[in-house]
């Protein structure tokens, strides 16, 4: 199943940081592979299968170690951009601390707000529901200057889904929520609130919560 998320390695075990777009995924998994040596496996989108085996999933692997060498964060200014796209010509690869699959060890629920709080253990059952959320949301929304909102596929199968209810397509979720209670087996996953601007103490907490899953 493709799950929205960022995801990194450290001896053979996965990480995913799973939540919307605006909570710093990229950046964690940045500040991560710079700082604490573990190994990229995507910032977007990766692949997890029943057997909880995550696959990297990456569309463009390059601008990632650029923005780890050369960036603080996430964040790429239009000049930065430019800089990228000549080391691209110039074919000025950079060795990045790359896996191509690593077996899922945690799972850390990341959500903007207003006011910081403390990671939280969760139980199994709320982690699979906060995972079927993130897919379903996924699954019909788009994002665009406004924020998200339901895009032209997502209408689509909404109204597929309500005229046909037994189809295969309608399905899916019962074979998505399926697919999470094999993978997910045992009560070790986190969730936090991070303030709206990055920070180093919100890095740390979920350094911290990756540590507890280990």
């Amino acid at each position: 199943m493709t799950i929205h998320a960022a995801a990194v390695s450290y001896k053979n075990k996965g990480y995913l940081l799973v939540g919307r777009g605006g909570v710093y995924k990229t950046t964690l998994s940045m500040w991560l592979v710079r700082q604490n040596n573990y190994s990229f496996l995507g910032d977007d989108k990766v692949l997890l299968n029943q057997s909880g085996v995550i696959f990297s999933y990456q569309t463009l692997p390059s601008i990632f170690m650029f923005r780890v060498k050369n960036l603080k964060d996430e964040r790429i200014s239009l000049v930065q951009k430019f800089r990228f796209i000549f080391q691209e010509v110039a074919n000025k690869k950079s060795k990045m601390l790359q896996q191509s699959q690593s077996t899922l060890a945690g799972l850390i629920f990341l959500s903007r707000t207003e006011r910081y709080t403390d990671p939280r253990r969760i139980p199994k059952d709320e982690a699979i529901k906060k995972l079927m959320a993130n897919y379903r949301i996924e699954k019909v929304s788009s994002q665009g200057l406004g924020g998200y909102s339901i895009s032209i596929l997502g209408n689509l199968l909404l109204c597929h889904e309500f005229i046909y209810p037994d189809s295969e397509i309608s399905a899916l979720d019962d074979k998505y929520t399926s697919l999470c209670k094999k993978v997910i087996q045992h009560d070790g996953y986190y969730e936090l609130y991070a303030e709206n601007d990055f920070n180093e103490k919100y890095f740390n907490c979920v350094l911290n919560a990756i540590e507890g899953a280990k």
